[in-house]
């Protein structure tokens, strides 16, 4: 990963810039569960950056593959709500067991 970085940062720098300014990575994709999860959880632990967990669904049977538990005080109402608590209270990223 950190090779792969290096590659960017020579000959693609924007995208080193637009990885830098984002607050989290999504790293439990609900229909990419292998490889591309593995690196991008790897990708955001190098840059310090949250992981977040998405179904990615396209179809009905796809959705809720990939979720997100959020313990916190706060209510979440809106968008603006759901980032707050994504960036100040314990979030933890799971697979749904049969999709393991």
């Amino acid at each position: 990963m950190n090779l792969f970085l290096s590659y960017l940062e020579k000959n693609d720098p924007k995208v080193i810039e637009v990885l830098k300014a984002v607050d989290a990575i999504e790293g439990y994709n609900g229909r990419e569960c292998g490889l591309h999860n593995f690196l991008s959880i790897q990708l955001a632990g190098i840059l310090g950056k949250m992981v977040t967990a998405g179904s990615d669904g396209h179809i009905e049977g796809e959705y809720g593959k990939a979720y997100m538990e959020i313990d916190c005080e706060k209510k979440i109402v809106d968008v603006s709500s759901l980032i707050w608590a994504i960036k100040n209270c314990k979030i933890s990223c799971k697979f749904k067991k049969e999709n393991l």
